[in-house]
């Protein structure tokens, strides 16, 4: 199954991370609901940048449950605070991290 094929649901989120913690148990965000995302993998993506004053900066998260995408606004070379921006729903979640690293480094590519 191919990566856009596989999503069967996006969520927007939009809601700000307070706190990334690193500790003997693991690696998770806490967003400001409450909600805790264990983090078991992530990798960046950085769309090109027309305007150096102000760009997004993205994370393409996969959780215990559930993939994200984080992105974190950089306005006048100063990064603000990192969001949940989307939570995505998979049909088949092996092999979907390795898909959607492939997905973006191909449209890096192009």
């Amino acid at each position: 199954m191919k990566f856009l094929e596989n999503i069967e649901n996006v969520e927007f989120i939009e809601e700000e991370i307070t706190h990334f913690v690193s500790g003997p148990y693991g690696y998770y965000a806490i967003i400001r609901s409450g909600m805790r995302i264990d983090i078991t993998a992530v990798f960046t993506i950085q769309p090109p940048i027309d305007d150096f004053d102000t760009y997004y900066s993205f994370l393409f998260v996969e959780s215990l449950h559930d993939f994200f995408l984080f992105r974190q606004l950089v306005c006048e070379n100063k990064p603000g605070a990192w969001e949940v921006y989307l939570r995505l729903e998979v049909a088949e979640r092996n092999g979907f991290f390795a898909q959607a690293q492939d997905y973006f480094n191909r449209i890096k590519a192009d």
